[in-house]
């Protein structure tokens, strides 16, 4: 009988969330993101993504898929004729172009397993570039502000 053996190397991730009031939510009044994990080996992160109704985020497209649940809430991309409501996933493919537009409330949850999101100006020139270290450079910086240290950031990353 063949046996395995399996051991870990890094300690898993295990990250508790306080929706309402955790204090990591980054952005805006109107589009905040909490970050979940941080792939800087691969170039990917995890996040929550928490709007208000009626807001909506720049337009952008990724050179990657990825992936996203709604959690609550009702939203939509106007370059599109569907919906997406609680419970709603999407992949979405490489390349499309969209604005993220809220009808709701709501809260969804992204897996960007890897590579940058790529934000253009209303002329479809792009207009920034933000990875996996743009978000970390972003989370460093809010940490600080809010009294977390180096060791809650490391907590995040993988």
């Amino acid at each position: 009988m063949i046996k395995f053996a399996m051991q870990n190397t890094i300690n898993e991730l295990s990250n508790q969330v306080d929706i309402e009031n955790d204090k990591r939510w980054i952005g805006q009044k109107e589009v905040k993101c909490l970050h979940l994990m941080l792939d800087v080996s691969h170039g990917g992160w995890v996040i929550l993504v928490k709007a208000k109704a009626g807001s909506k985020m720049p337009t952008h497209y990724h050179p990657n898929g990825l992936y996203v649940f709604t959690v609550s809430g009702h939203w939509h991309y106007p370059e599109h004729d569907w919906e997406a409501k609680t419970g709603h996933f999407l992949y979405e493919a490489p390349g499309e172009m969209h604005t993220p537009t809220f009808i709701e409330d709501t809260l969804l949850y992204s897996v960007i397993p890897a590579g940058p999101i790529i934000y253009v100006n209303p002329c479809g020139q792009i207009d920034s570039i933000t990875d996996v270290h743009t978000h970390l450079a972003a989370v460093r910086e809010h940490y600080k502000k809010i009294g977390l240290t180096e060791q809650d950031i490391q907590q995040i990353i993988r």
